[in-house]
């Protein structure tokens, strides 16, 4: 069937036994056509053999007098892809190659199958500018010509829609078992241009690949099967971000090791010319901008205005993303938080020695020494130290000093729901240490639990341990380090265990929405261990649970403090907004995870992939269990102990698929 459509298929022939280091000379016959008259006329083709060319010559060492390119703008008529070109051309390759040579061909145009006499079985063709269905080459005559020649190593370039689905692309016969091909797709699929590069999808990284993108190992060479995983992953990338399905194909093994291309430079990746200069224009605005704003961040640091410089340097980022400038802001921001970070650790610090001494007055004057700094969290800073001041002012409920067996019981004093902060009025003299977890409760209804960040004489400091509450805590709760019976945690409202975990709390929120609509910055970076590939619910309000999911965001680049993402779902009438939260339930901003796996997997990598995140792997449930994932590798109707444990203590069970997809790791 007729395909209008830019297509490429690489296929390495070569002799199986003495092959050669590269060739002594290289050859190639680069053909690109899109005006065809009869059969519609089409807009990369011309494009990728003009780009194919220049590659082979500045990165494959081809000798420019040795490569020919045909093309159907070509202004000499010798030089336009005819029938009767095309066919000598080939021909002409058994005439110049000599033994140890390297030939390639490379064909971007119209292409067709016809059925064979075997049932299932199809050939293909190859149209030049002026054929048609009944006046086409067959690619099985093109392998015959070419492996006619003395040349050790050749390379037939070629795409075609299909193309996995015969045996032997093109009806090649049986006897070239030797081949090595990269089909740009597998049967029942299509290739797809890419209009914003001016190349075919599959064109585009074939070319990014060969000019430095595909050296994996970094030995400065390119491999024919360094080429091909690097087309294969993009195209498994491209095909995620655009929900397409265009899958190349590797068939053979001979010549994986031929070092194709040599890599001399930064890799190139293919942009399109709008992009190009927009980056262009971004680098020199950003130029002009940072003097402006090195002079103002200084003024800032000068007046103690922390809050304000992080707020330039932020802006600053969102503004030349990517820009040289960018990354001294990045440094600069760095040198910042750390200057910023020994101050309140200073005041910290001198807080606790006073406290501990019982001196009131002096955690007064740290407190109004903070207050000549402007930022966020030292307000955060003052309103805990004020909260610490009110709860030593009351009496602790119960002393137990005299008695270090006993549970530890206490009852909460002050709550700042905004710092997710309560105070207990436990300390050091109830033998309260950093690190305890206190239950909390309600009469008889459980609460959650508490983790206790800071502890004085008298009292502690705790925060809430999100995945175990149940709801808020509110002053008058009870307190204590254990229970004399096991009151069993009321179970969310909706949760269904192994349909999957809603989000439990905001992880971030949306910082900028690019010109594009399609593109959004969050404030979650490297720091955060937010990697490429998350996926992330975008909501409105303060609160996951409550808030209506507006739309769904991929990690797409990633920096120290922020990222930008790929909009994947949204309603084009209420589209997302800076301001809006976003949330990952298999994610915690500044928490490491704990995770139980459940049964068998049919992703062997599980632990692979979870390694890459802020995650722990626990060998058994417990209360402090964040997830149980449970395999999907197993006999349906299987129910592993942890899944059936998690139930129990009201833990949320994902599937390994859910987990796969919340960390951006699906297929």
């Amino acid at each position: 069937m007729n395909r209008s459509v830019s297509l490429f298929l690489l296929a390495v022939l070569h002799f199986p036994a003495g092959q050669p280091a590269l060739a002594a000379e290289r050859y190639a016959l680069v053909i690109g056509i899109d005006g065809y008259q009869e059969l519609g006329k089409l807009t990369t083709c011309v494009a990728d053999a003009k780009a194919l060319a220049k590659v082979l010559v500045e990165r494959c060492r081809f000798p420019e007098a040795k490569v020919v390119l045909l093309t159907d703008d070509a202004a000499e008529p010798q030089n336009k892809p005819t029938l009767g070109t095309i066919r000598r051309r080939i021909g002409q390759f058994r005439q110049l190659t000599e033994k140890g040579d390297t030939i390639l061909l490379f064909f971007s145009g119209h292409g067709l199958t016809k059925d064979t006499l075997k049932p299932g079985e199809k050939e293909g063709f190859l149209i030049p500018i002026d054929g048609d269905p009944a006046n086409a080459i067959s690619v099985s005559w093109v392998v015959e010509e070419i492996e006619k020649s003395a040349a050790a190593t050749k390379l037939l370039v070629l795409d075609t829609c299909h193309a996995g689905a015969a045996k032997g692309v093109g009806g090649i016969a049986p006897s070239m078992a030797t081949t090595l091909m990269l089909l740009s797709c597998g049967k029942d699929q299509v290739s797809y241009p890419d209009e914003a590069t001016g190349h075919s999808i599959f064109s585009r990284f074939l070319l990014e690949g060969m000019q430095g993108g595909a050296d994996a190992n970094k030995d400065k060479g390119i491999t024919i099967q360094e080429l091909a995983d690097y087309v294969k992953a993009q195209m498994r990338d491209w095909c995620l971000k655009t929900g397409k399905t265009q899958v190349p194909e590797v068939r053979g093994t001979s010549a994986t090791t031929l070092r194709l291309a040599e890599v001399s430079e930064e890799p190139k990746i293919i942009k399109p010319p709008e992009l190009e200069q927009e980056e262009r224009t971004a680098a020199q605005l950003a130029a002009a901008a940072y003097p402006v704003f090195a002079t103002e961040l200084e003024k800032l640091k000068a007046t103690s205005r922390y809050g304000d410089a992080f707020t330039a340097c932020r802006q600053f980022l969102a503004a030349h993303l990517g820009t040289p400038e960018a990354e001294k802001v990045q440094a600069a921001q760095e040198a910042l938080r750390d200057e910023f970070q020994r101050l309140r650790d200073d005041h910290a610090h001198r807080f606790r020695q006073a406290i501990e001494k019982g001196d009131l007055e002096a955690c007064r004057h740290v407190i109004a020494d903070l207050n000549q700094y402007d930022a966020p969290e030292i307000r955060e800073d003052r309103n805990r130290m004020l909260a610490v001041i009110k709860a030593t002012e009351q009496k602790p409920a119960l002393d137990l000093a005299k008695d270090p067996k006993k549970a530890i019981h206490g009852k909460v004093t002050g709550v700042d729901k905004g710092l997710g902060l309560v105070i207990i009025n436990v300390g050091q003299r109830h033998k309260v240490s950093k690190g305890d977890t206190l239950i909390v409760f309600r009469g008889a209804d459980y609460v959650g639990k508490l983790v206790v960040d800071e502890v004085f004489p008298d009292m502690c400091a705790t925060r809430y341990n999100r995945p175990d509450m149940r709801s808020e805590v509110e002053v008058g709760d009870d307190a204590t380090t254990e229970l004399t019976i096991e009151i069993a945690p009321v179970p969310k409202e909706g949760r269904v265990p192994l349909v999957g975990a809603d989000p439990e709390q905001a992880d971030g929120k949306v910082i900028v929405v690019e010109a594009d609509g399609q593109h959004v910055m969050v404030d979650l970076g490297r720091k955060d261990w937010v990697e490429i590939g998350m996926l992330f619910s975008v909501f409105e309000g303060n609160d996951p649970k409550s808030g209506r999911e507006r739309g769904q965001i991929q990690i797409r680049r990633v920096f120290d403090v922020i990222a930008q993402a790929k909009v994947l779902k949204q309603d084009e009438n209420n589209p997302l907004l800076p301001g809006m939260i976003i949330a990952n339930p298999a994610f915690q901003r500044g928490r490491k995870l704990t995770f139980v796996l459940s049964g068998a997997f049919r992703e062997r990598k599980i632990k692979e992939f979870l390694a890459r995140y802020p995650c722990g792997i626990a060998g058994k449930v417990t209360r402090e269990t964040d997830y149980v994932v449970a395999g999907e590798g197993g006999k349906a109707g299987d129910s592993p102990p942890e899944v059936a444990e998690a139930k129990r203590l009201g833990i949320t069970v994902m599937t390994e698929s859910q987990l796969l997809r919340y960390l951006g790791e699906a297929e």
